[in-house]
């Protein structure tokens, strides 16, 4: 067997991971790609000891500490298919490379998908966010927009003007808001202004969001935008392999980040425990990491136990 574990990405969860492992002597391989779902934000934050670090300095010091681990190793490209063997799987690479390994962590995170409106993904990272732990405080007392028209968008832009400005305006998109009854009422309690009108683009100077432009040429002067975006994974291997998932494309995972495949787990975006609070941040892609790490130590301690004890028999 040429690895114990392969780990396919490496962004927070998948490094955590190797660290992990790394620190327990095991044979890990990470193929990564080199392109975190967080690539172009300006900053990381809520990270403890690396908040407001920009994400390729966090990666790049992830890199430079699992070459302290000799049994680690890193490999640029991606996991593009995994089938099953009689004790572990042969892992195909993009790079024409096919290595086996006893087990397999999937960390191949989400991609969001993006809305059809100029001047978004040039600002996507920056002036424009989708999390408000990850980026309100840096757009307190600002005046700023939500789009989309789904509850949880709704939802969105009520939480960004409880906690952290009272100029939110939603902007709908050319489309009727969904509202169920508790949204709606919350609406008219805390007098949430929402704009039906199609958004034409966005415009702005030097790389900062200055206003939202709609169809009818009105421009609503906005220094920051935050959108719920739809997420989809980055990878099938979860398919490939037949793990389970859940209705939102997560890879369902129980408390050791273990999916329904047998030797196959996921952590990080790309997962989701049943019922999970489906909440994307970098710290709790790393905690899942962790926790994938252990797990599959603790299980491979228990396969070679098994072993020995069969040997001995």
């Amino acid at each position: 067997m040429d690895y114990e574990v392969v780990i396919a990405g490496g962004g927070a969860a998948g490094m955590q991971a190797a660290l992990m492992l790394g620190r327990a002597l095991r044979r890990v391989l990470v193929v990564d790609d080199g392109k975190p779902r967080n690539s172009g934000a300006e900053a990381v934050h809520g990270f403890i000891t690396r908040d407001g670090a920009a994400p390729e300095e966090m990666y790049q010091i992830a890199r430079k500490e699992l070459e302290a681990y000799s049994s680690v190793e890193t490999l640029g490209g991606q996991v593009t298919e995994a089938t099953r063997l009689e004790n572990g799987f042969a892992v195909d690479i993009s790079n024409s490379t096919r290595v086996r390994t006893q087990l397999l962590v999937l960390a191949t995170g989400r991609r969001d998908e993006r809305p059809d409106v100029e001047g978004f993904d040039e600002l996507l990272g920056h002036s424009v966010g989708s999390c408000p732990y990850c980026h309100g405080y840096e757009y307190r007392n600002q005046p700023l927009a939500v789009l989309g028209s789904s509850v949880m968008s709704v939802r969105l832009a009520l939480h960004l003007k409880l906690r952290f400005t009272d100029d939110v305006v939603m902007c709908s998109n050319g489309r009727p808001p969904e509202l169920d009854d508790q949204t709606a009422a919350w609406v008219d309690m805390y007098n949430l202004e929402i704009r039906q009108d199609k958004v034409a683009r966005l415009e702005s100077t030097d790389g900062k969001l200055t206003g939202v432009v709609f169809d009818s040429g009105e421009t609503l002067a906005r220094t920051g935008l935050f959108v719920k975006l739809p997420v989809r994974q980055t990878s099938n291997l979860a398919e490939q392999l037949g793990c389970e998932l859940l209705d939102d494309g997560s890879i369902l995972i129980d408390d050791g980040c273990k999916t329904t495949a047998p030797g196959v787990y996921a952590a990080g975006d790309a997962a989701a425990q049943r019922n999970g609070p489906g909440i994307y941040q970098v710290i709790l892609a790393a905690a899942a990491g962790a926790t994938v790490g252990l797990s599959v130590d603790q299980d491979l301690l228990i396969t070679q136990i098994q072993i020995d004890m069969l040997s001995d028999g």
